[in-house]
């Protein structure tokens, strides 16, 4: 009898041996949830016909502002020169010198700047919609030319250096097509049609194999139809994903907000956005996607909580931005002398930043 108990006792160890290694087992196969990537470097923030700039630390989303007294819509980043241009709606061009802080006064250029991109020349394209023209700005000497006339809606402008020469593409919001421009001719590649709706910005992905089109979702068919636009169902804003040679569209990235730009970044593997209105009015977010995976990982908030900081409230509850630059190299430290006050962290003491008054 005490033989058999003792039989039984030992199956019943072995059992339970054998059922904790499984439970351990499974639970080292388990995946211990994704985590992003860390990201470094400074991204500048073009608030949408505002006069500053939202300065974002990519290594912990801490807040800075540069304030520029004048109404950008665009906003280029000039290297080595360390310089931001800032170009307005009613045609002005500013410059600001991240490392001394100096900025120069507004320089009217055109009579009304949409869109800009700069070359690896050092020039800058800048749409001008008011007389239907595509200008090349050469800021060294501030020589001003018309280069090509653009089609009506068409304001966003990206260039890409590809096999054939450089490629210059530019978006129409309203007709949602793209333009594909070779700069050396001014040769019409292509023109791709139905790319979404309210785009703007629209470049190619660095393989060269696609269009990453920043589509807003603002309006479709001339009706509210996007978030802070329509009062129901609102749409995201998102990526759309087009061939350049058959102009299908491939894929479709869903960010949220009123997408607006698309920057990648130097070794292609990630792409830099921005929105407005996300995720539904009263933000503004950077938002980054792994550029093979064609996933969002991180998100990067831009407005809110600097104006609680600040004790400013953000124009009728809706943040709006229009362009922007990302450094990869630089450090927040660099920016000092051209930030007005040090970098803003809700973190310093703790607090929440809903009551900014207890931190020091």
């Amino acid at each position: 009898m005490r033989r058999e108990i003792f039989k039984l006792f030992c199956a019943l160890s072995i059992l339970v041996l054998l059922s904790s290694t499984l439970s351990c087992s499974r639970q080292a196969e388990e995946p211990q949830g994704f985590r992003p990537p860390t990201f470094s470097g400074v991204a500048f923030v073009q608030v949408s016909e505002g006069d500053h700039i939202s300065v974002l630390n990519l290594a912990n989303g801490e807040l800075a502002r540069i304030k520029t007294n004048i109404n950008g819509k665009s906003l280029l980043l000039k290297k080595p020169e360390n310089k931001l241009f800032i170009f307005s709606n009613d045609g002005k061009v500013k410059t600001v010198d991240i490392s001394t802080g100096d900025q120069s006064p507004p320089r009217r250029i055109t009579s009304a700047s949409c869109g800009a991109s700069i070359l690896s020349s050092g020039e800058i394209l800048v749409t001008d919609t008011s007389k239907g023209v595509v200008l090349r700005y050469i800021p060294s000497d501030g020589e001003i030319s018309r280069l090509m006339p653009i089609q009506k809606g068409e304001c966003y402008i990206s260039t890409t250096r590809r096999e054939d020469g450089t490629h210059i593409v530019l978006s129409n919001e309203k007709a949602q097509s793209l333009r594909i421009i070779r700069l050396e001719d001014l040769t019409i590649i292509k023109k791709l049609e139905g790319v979404g709706n309210s785009i703007h910005q629209a470049v190619y992905d660095p393989s060269g194999s696609g269009i990453w089109v920043s589509e807003g979702n603002e309006f479709k068919n001339g009706k509210p139809y996007g978030v802070g636009f329509a009062k129901t169902e609102a749409a995201p804003g998102g990526v759309n994903i087009i061939n350049p040679t058959s102009g299908a569209m491939e894929d479709h990235i869903i960010v949220g907000g009123n997408l607006i730009q698309i920057i990648f970044s130097e070794d292609g593997r990630y792409a830099y956005t921005i929105s407005s209105q996300m995720p539904e009015y009263d933000e503004a977010t950077l938002t980054v996607i792994d550029v093979n995976s064609r996933r969002v990982i991180k998100n990067y908030a831009l407005c809110k909580s600097c104006h609680i900081w600040k004790g400013v409230e953000l124009p009728e509850g809706k943040a709006f931005v229009s362009s922007f630059a990302i450094d990869e190299g630089g450090k927040p430290d660099e920016v000092s002398k051209v930030v007005e006050e040090p970098f803003f962290s809700s973190q310093k003491t703790g607090d929440s930043i809903i009551n900014p008054k207890t931190v020091d």
